[in-house]
């Protein structure tokens, strides 16, 4: 994405840092964004979080924009104070869900075409399949080994359900949502790949819905309201686009749930185990 106008993720910028010279622009669990040069961008990833994060998301990304994914070219990783980084170039404009926050009442026609734009969107990535990837399974597999608060019963009855379900052999995002896509006048694009993998569409769009309904128990009743509008607009337009059935997608609830779990988000440990019994009955 070279030559396009030089901004990414949020306005206005952030103060300056004392880790890296150039502003903050955007901060996440994982990494806080600067700006690197006129061009470019850094995700420097916390301090204590292992190496992979930051390789495992480099090579991903690198992987994609060869196979012509509209992401941010990757440059290099980089460590900076004993953090590791990746050099990515700047993309301009609001993410979805800024754009969608920027009015306080947004009507619904405009709630379910911006679902509908991260359906096609959706529905484009799974067109695509790169071999190198890691795998989906595995992944989850992993999560949900690592979920404490699941018993043994439970974990196993996961388990089985995600031992019968298909593989596939799609790229799969892992965490897209409204706030990991930019809507640049050039063209949209696509970030933090750090989850991608190759594996069921299935499971990568139940993971998005799973994404978008956490922490919705805290909004208004009006911006609940336009949050389950949002992703019952997405499922449905996502499985018009991809030719599949919302029932597929349900299918992989319980154990996306399980695996999420594994990660410790903090205040969904109830709510997770509640979505897991909840797709076991």
């Amino acid at each position: 994405m070279r030559g396009q106008p030089s901004r990414y993720l949020h306005e206005p910028r952030g103060p300056s840092s004392p880790v890296v010279k150039g502003r903050i622009i955007a901060q996440g669990r994982y990494a806080t964004v600067y700006e690197w040069d006129e061009d470019t961008i850094l995700k420097l990833f916390r301090e204590g979080l292992p190496p992979q994060m930051a390789k495992r998301e480099f090579l991903a990304t690198r992987l994609l924009f060869d196979h012509g994914m509209p992401v941010p070219e990757p440059h290099e990783l980089v460590t900076v104070k004993a953090r590791d980084g990746i050099v990515l170039d700047m993309v301009e404009g609001p993410s979805m869900q800024e754009r969608l926050d920027r009015r306080p009442h947004p009507r619904m026609d405009v709630v379910t075409g911006q679902a509908g734009r991260l359906a096609d969107i959706h529905a484009t990535i799974h067109d695509l399949t790169i071999p190198r990837l890691p795998s989906q399974r595995r992944r989850m597999v992993d999560g949900i080994n690592r979920a404490t608060s699941l018993d043994d019963r439970l974990r196993d009855r996961v388990l089985a359900i995600l031992e019968d379900l298909p593989d596939g052999d799609a790229v799969c995002h892992g965490d897209l949502h409204p706030r990991n896509v930019i809507m640049s006048p050039f063209a949209n694009a696509i970030i933090d790949w750090q989850m991608a993998s190759k594996g069921n569409p299935h499971a990568d769009v139940a993971r998005s819905l799973l994404v978008m309904e956490a922490g919705g128990e805290w909004d208004s009743v009006r911006v609940r309201e336009l949050r389950r509008t949002f992703r019952s607009s997405y499922l449905h337009k996502y499985c018009f686009a991809a030719m599949t059935w919302p029932e597929e997608v349900y299918l992989w609830r319980a154990p996306v749930a399980a695996a999420r779990l594994g990660e410790g988000f903090p205040g969904e440990e109830r709510w997770l185990l509640h979505t897991i019994r909840e797709g076991l009955v």
